[in-house]
């Protein structure tokens, strides 16, 4: 028998009546059931969230407080090291120097370069043989014609060269800064020679008075052989890891340590030429060798001292012939016609001379970082200078580079090979003026 879909209704409508006061009320029940069931579990579920949420709110609230603590203990010590924190070389109050050069700024010329085809950073220079010898970056010095021709490769100490010229025989003397495998990693007088095969380089001096030579600068050989050089302070380069920042760290300190030494190789022997002095950047003899001119670098200034003085405190033997220069003094070199003269590394900056009787905001920079204290001692004017001067220190002219590239780092001077050479440590060009 085939049931239709009316039998399908109607069998499902007796069985309703019949079953359904019984199955109905179970399958109601059973639905309640499961929706408590539900609904429980959905609590659960929202009181562990809960739970959850709030052991991370007292994870992170933890988290904050310890970040808190730590940020607070961390500026307050970084405020204690700043303000209390010992530092190498302790800052010493001094007095500034008068600015008086103000209307030498206002000089402006034209300028020659002379590409020095990849090597960079020259820092002093020298005429010899019409060529003109260059100390670069690497511890290299090259040499060049006035025309651009002839650039050569001379030697390289691997160190850091801060200082060069010629003595008798065409012997090239240089001091170096950070010498590889001198005496605690400091400086060095040199002695190089070509013998007609290669260039030789010989150390002469590595130490003065039982310690290290600390920061090596300049040098002046004199007609009788002695050899004159100078140590900028007693600021280790090598310890200060270059001679920028030894230079920084002397600037802030102010410790007037720098001195003046002579070599005579006939003797072997090292003596104190002159003491006390606030940097000493560049040094220059008279044509008979009987007067140094002495580059007080951090004092803007320029002194005279009998060659013969021993041991002498500058300030008490020597005299200034050349005073208020508007930035530090640096190289020094010998003119014709008993003009001298000196180059001018950057411009004064007015905060640290502002900052002269202030020891403890000068020792604060001290601790900043090296790139901070750069950005902070960054020079106020940038310009290439140097001044020619008389023995009697008159002054009669100046070199001034300027324009687009001149960053003003001028550390050496030159004069002759057609004009007035400058090297610009912060380049790869020698500069000509005049």
């Amino acid at each position: 028998m085939r049931l239709g879909f009316s039998e399908f209704i109607l069998l499902f409508l007796i069985a309703l009546i019949l079953l359904g006061p019984t199955v109905l009320p179970r399958i109601a029940r059973w639905y309640r059931r499961a929706g408590k069931q539900q609904a429980r579990a959905a609590r659960r579920r929202a009181a562990a969230q809960e739970q959850a949420r709030r052991a991370r709110e007292e994870l992170l609230q933890r988290f904050r407080v310890a970040a808190g603590i730590l940020l607070a203990g961390g500026a307050v010590f970084c405020a204690g090291w700043l303000l209390l924190g010992p530092v190498t070389y302790a800052p010493q109050t001094y007095t500034p120097n008068t600015y008086t050069m103000q209307a030498s700024l206002s000089a402006g010329a034209a300028a020659q370069t002379l590409d020095l085809g990849g090597y960079a950073d020259p820092v002093c220079i020298a005429e010899q043989d019409g060529y003109l010898y260059a100390a670069v970056a690497g511890g290299r010095v090259i040499r060049i014609r006035p025309d651009g021709t002839g650039l050569t490769e001379v030697l390289s100490t691997g160190g850091d060269i801060t200082g060069l010229a010629f003595g008798g025989d065409e012997v090239l003397y240089l001091t170096d800064a950070c010498m590889a495998g001198t005496l605690g990693g400091g400086g060095a007088l040199l002695r190089a020679r070509f013998d007609g095969w290669a260039v030789s380089v010989e150390t002469l001096v590595t130490s003065v008075e039982g310690r290290r030579l600390n920061f090596p600068t300049a040098v002046a050989a004199a007609p009788d052989g002695r050899v004159y050089f100078a140590e900028f302070a007693a600021v280790n380069a090598a310890g200060e890891k270059g001679v920028e920042n030894a230079f920084y760290t002397e600037l802030l300190a102010h410790t007037a340590t720098g001195s003046v030494w002579v070599y005579d190789p006939a003797a072997d022997t090292v003596e104190c030429v002159a003491r006390g002095l606030a940097g000493v950047g560049g040094l220059a003899l008279d044509e008979n060798g009987e007067t140094l001119y002495i580059a007080e670098t951090n004092a803007y200034r320029v002194w005279a001292l009998p060659a013969g003085a021993r041991q002498a405190e500058v300030s008490a033997e020597g005299t200034i012939v050349l005073d208020g220069l508007p930035g530090y003094a640096a190289g020094l070199a010998r003119g014709e016609n008993g003009e001298f003269w000196v180059a001018v590394c950057g411009s004064r900056v007015s905060w640290v001379d502002g900052a002269a009787g202030n020891t403890l905001l000068r020792r604060v920079v001290m601790r900043l970082p090296r790139l901070t204290q750069r950005w902070l001692l960054t020079p106020e004017h940038e310009m290439g200078r140097a001044f020619a001067f008389t023995a009697g220190g008159t002054l009669t002219r100046a070199a001034v580079v300027q324009g687009e590239g001149v960053q003003g780092r001028v550390t050496g001077v030159c004069p002759g090979a057609g004009g007035i050479w400058l090297a610009n440590a912060d380049g790869a060009v020698l500069y000509r003026a005049g």
